[in-house]
This record gives C-alpha cells, structure tokens and sequence, in this order.
C-alpha cells in the first residue's frame, strides 16, 4: 500500500485572505483568456460592481471543504463552517500566502526535504533540490499568479466591506486558519 500507518499522506494548502483573494480574482479573470473561468466584461466594470454583482463567487473555501457548490445555491449556516474548522484542524497543514517563505519551509521540514547540515548524505540532493524549488517559487511563483499590480484594499473601504461581507464564512474560517497556523508552527 502506498500509505500505510508508518507511511501516512500528508496534506497541505496555502490561503489567502477572502478579500484579497477576491480583489486578485476580479483582475486575474479579466486578462486571463487561456481559464475556463475568464471574465471579460469585467474589464467594464468598477470593483464595487463586481462586489455587488450576481456572478461573484462567494466562500469558495468553505464552500470545497463541506462540498457545497455554489451553483447549487445552497445557503452556508454555522455548521458548515464547524465542519471545515474540523477538516483544517483534523487534515490539514495550513500554509498562509502572507507568510509564504515560513509556510514553505515549515511544508519542508514536514517532508523532511530541508533538514540543515545536521542531515545525512543521502538527503544532501533532497535538500539540494529543496532549495532550487524555494529559489523558484520565490522568483516565479505560481503559473497563475496574477500580474496585475492593483495594491492592498484598505478595509475601510466600500468595496473591501461587501467583500468581507460576501465571503462571511470564508473570513471566520480565514481566521481560524491564522490561529491554527501559529498551532501547527508550535507543533512542529
């Protein structure tokens, strides 16, 4: 068997805050032609439109972990984020976009891909390795990353408020995930 109790799967995710996920949504979907997802007549319209408008997707997090599609317009309800605490809690390594270079190197040492000099010779091309993926992903980043330099939201704003608003469970959910981030730091 592939994963077994002395040979366990380990799973890990990277979050971003709801609203600024939603903010790199907005721009990215304009310009990227080759997503299934692209939105052209975004381009037309202001941030609020888009915070208002009917087709925003709205706490896509929790929305995945308690398999509640958007399109089945079903209603989110405290439950569903209890659930999802549980899932991040229970399955979960949580890495944060805003601590990107701690996520990715707690991600390592989990995988025990960048242990320091104290690692034996068989792991030095792991670790090797290790570094040139940090060298790129630091450099590249992601394949999707979004070019648009549009800055931080300030909450005070309009805008950053019916966003937060929008994506409620995803924003209580996006905290927990903070606390328990700091947790699994302690434990690890």
């Amino acid at each position: 068997a592939l994963y077994t109790v002395h040979h366990k799967a380990l799973l890990f995710t990277v979050l971003r805050h709801p609203v600024e996920r939603a903010v790199s949504t907005y721009y990215y979907l304009q310009n990227a032609e080759w997503e299934l997802s692209y939105q052209p007549h975004w381009k037309n319209i202001t941030l609020m439109q888009y915070a208002m408008g009917v087709d925003i997707e709205n706490n896509w997090i929790v929305r995945f972990l308690v398999n509640k599609p958007q399109l089945d317009n079903e209603p989110l309800n405290q439950n569903d984020l209890e659930l999802a605490k549980t899932i991040l809690r229970e399955k979960v390594w949580v890495g944060l976009l805003d601590t990107m270079d701690e996520s990715l190197e707690r991600f390592g040492q989990l995988l025990g891909w960048n242990r320091g000099p104290q690692s034996s010779a068989s792991s030095s091309s792991s670790a090797t390795k290790w570094e040139q993926c940090m060298d790129w992903m630091k450099s590249r980043g992601g394949s999707n990353r979004n070019s648009h330099n549009y800055g931080k939201l300030d909450p005070s704003r309009a805008e950053y408020q019916r966003l937060a608003e929008v994506n409620q469970w995803d924003m209580k959910l996006y905290d927990y995930a903070v606390e328990l981030f700091h947790q699994q730091g302690q434990q690890h």
